[in-house]
């Protein structure tokens, strides 16, 4: 069980991810602060914004696993899983948008609706090109 541990905490991978994913969402906490001029402690597990985290996860992971292993069977499964995921994650966006959009029309009730679920494209960039770098870092 303890080998087990180690090597959980010591994986580069699970590093890789964990640290990306704590740096997103720092900047987003700290963006926060500085746009609205509040402490608000729930921007940091809030989802969307900019960076993604998700974006920045799922590339920290592909890269990662290229990184150990280059171009191998699982590097091909995480990479078409991440081109999979960030579309999804532009694609769930423009959905909401455009129900969110027909709603307001049909009733006043759906004026208190968000639109910004999911992540706009520079979102995405952002997260993916700064999980390359943190893992990039941490290898």
């Amino acid at each position: 069980m303890t080998h087990f541990i180690i090597s959980l905490v010591t994986n580069k991978i699970i590093i890789s991810a964990a640290l990306v994913c704590f740096v997103s969402q720092l900047i987003k906490f700290f963006t926060a602060i500085f746009r609205d001029k509040k402490l608000r402690f729930y921007k940091f597990v809030e989802a969307g914004g900019m960076p993604s985290a998700h974006a920045a996860v799922v590339s920290a992971i592909t890269t990662a696993v290229y990184l150990e292993q280059g171009v191998s069977a699982l590097f091909a499964v995480t990479l078409i899983i991440s081109v999979i995921f960030l579309r999804d994650a532009v694609g769930i966006r423009m959905t909401v948008q455009n129900q969110s959009r027909i709603l307001k029309k049909i009733t006043p009730e759906a004026l208190k609706l968000r639109e910004s679920e999911g992540h706009k494209f520079m979102e995405l960039i952002a997260g993916v090109v700064l999980g390359i770098i943190i893992t990039l870092l941490v290898y």
